[in-house]
């Protein structure tokens, strides 16, 4: 099994601030009782966090800069004490990416102005306004803006990008992207499972609410997976946005980006923003279907006034099984003071855990490859290192590989043993011989340590087994009488 935390929505509401030792508290505090809980939850092995790090200021605050810069050094103290206690300090296992609150409004009203060409507010309609349009509406003042500074509009994330760079700088992690952009990648399960953490900010700020993730993004994430990643069985992905909202509604991101996110093999998907658990699958056929987990999590530290109706405090657990093929999702809820628990509610089925499947053809297809590349990996690993001289380090990687899938393990193992005279070694990868080489490796094995007589009983037990030739025989026999003569002289 493989345990994800996930937390999202971590801005600090001004109305009902929550420290960093009492959430640390409470986290560790629940730890210790879903680990007893019927089902229990295993201690994480990772850490999705789905945006939203900081509150923010509002438009027009004095000092903003410096006060957000304040709030990402809260939120990095946090982050850094909960990979220490969760993680052992590893925070290439924690996954980060932004969210609305995280765009600086205050840096994108700069670069936002009224347009230049007098003609656009005169052939103006609904699509001028679309998701990758420059321009705005303004409902306070019922004006038409344009953003007149691209560079200076792509600075309202500056203080997300500068806080997560110095998180990351001392992380240890293959696949990192940079400069951070709108996605980066990140390898979990000892590159079983590949992340990809998307940025859904795209064209959001101040005017714009929606959720956008370019189509470039989700292209190049998955294709440098396919090219990076070849033993991922699971591909994940993390953003902040819903994918639905009712009529009125204007902040969550469009379907669209999922429908594509499974076509590049994604199946499960994190992300926070509505400030409730809530678990649906979304299906594409092509031409079969193919569906997509969708797991999103409730705010952490979000006030009552910022959280839906009956709604408290919220986080996951999300259990994943040892194929990656499904997941338990147990959603905790900080119902009393500040104590989590789990969340009995009747949209999730009166249970505080719902069960998830993504095992379709695609997975289980991925699934075959991936294991095989992974195979395939550690046997070119293991004979570099036995050609550089480091069979300890050569013998520890074949371990991990199953024979009876790539024969050739095997017979490399058997090379290694050899040269490294590891007699004790060559007995237990041949308990059966599977051919004549391995049953004269065997014998040549116990010659050489002395054991004759057990020598004598692998030719007995398996010649005519495995059909070795008479004058082989008598040779190996000739060889065992002559070394017990020699040992005895």
């Amino acid at each position: 099994m493989f345990t994800i935390l996930h937390i999202s929505d971590l801005h600090r509401s001004p109305d009902d601030p929550i420290s960093n030792t009492v959430l640390l508290s409470s986290l560790t505090a629940d730890h210790a009782k879903y680990r007893d809980e019927n089902p229990a939850c295993p201690s994480p092995n990772a850490i999705i966090v789905s945006g939203d790090i900081v509150q923010g200021v509002r438009l027009g605050t004095p000092n903003a800069a410096e006060q957000i810069a304040d709030q990402y050094r809260v939120a990095t103290e946090f982050l850094d004490s909960l990979t220490k206690l969760f993680l052992d300090g590893d925070r290439s296992r924690i996954v980060i990416v932004p969210g609305n609150h995280d765009v600086d409004w205050n840096m994108a009203r700069a670069a936002i102005g009224p347009p230049s060409d007098p003609e656009i507010l005169q052939n103006l309609s609904r699509s001028s306004f679309s998701p990758r349009s420059p321009l705005r509406w303004s409902w306070s003042d019922l004006s038409v803006y344009t953003i007149v500074d691209r560079d200076a509009y792509e600075l309202r994330l500056k203080a997300f990008r500068d806080f997560y760079d110095s998180f990351y700088a001392s992380a240890d992690r293959r696949l990192r992207q940079t400069p951070y952009g709108y996605w980066d990648l990140f390898e979990l399960h000892d590159g079983r499972i590949a992340v990809a953490g998307f940025n859904s900010c795209a064209n959001n700020d101040c005017f714009r609410l929606c959720g956008q993730i370019p189509d470039d993004a989700v292209a190049g994430a998955h294709l440098t997976i396919d090219r990076e990643c070849s033993g991922a069985e699971l591909l994940m992905a993390v953003w902040h946005h819903s994918i639905e909202g009712g009529p009125d509604a204007d902040d969550y991101m469009d379907l669209g980006t999922i429908h594509r996110m499974i076509g590049g093999g994604f199946r499960l998907g994190l992300h926070g923003h509505q400030h409730r658990a809530q678990i649906s699958s979304r299906y594409v056929r092509l031409p079969e279907a193919e569906q997509m987990a969708v797991v999103s999590a409730g705010s952490l530290c979000a006030g009552p006034v910022e959280l839906p109706t009956g709604v408290n405090r919220q986080y996951n657990v999300i259990v994943l099984n040892e194929d990656l093929s499904r997941a338990r999702v147990h959603i905790r809820e900080m119902a009393v003071e500040t104590v989590f628990g789990p969340a009995m509610r009747a949209e999730l089925g009166g249970t505080g855990f719902v069960d998830l499947s993504w095992d379709d053809d695609g997975f289980r297809a991925r699934a075959v490859r991936a294991k095989r590349a992974r195979r395939e990996a550690a046997v070119l690993g293991a004979e570099r290192a036995w050609k550089a001289g480091e069979p300890a380090l050569a013998k520890q990687v074949l371990s991990t590989v199953d024979a009876a899938e790539e024969p050739y393990a095997r017979s490399l193992l058997l090379r290694v043993l050899q040269d490294d005279q590891d007699y004790e070694g060559i007995e237990n990868a041949i308990s059966v011989p599977a051919d004549i080489n391995e049953l004269t490796v065997l014998v040549e094995a116990r010659i050489t340590s002395g054991r004759f007589a057990a020598a004598r009983q692998a030719l007995a037990d398996w010649s005519n087994v495995l059909g070795l030739p008479q004058p082989q025989r008598n040779d190996l026999d000739a060889r065992i009488t002559a070394a017990e003569s020699m040992a005895q002289s």
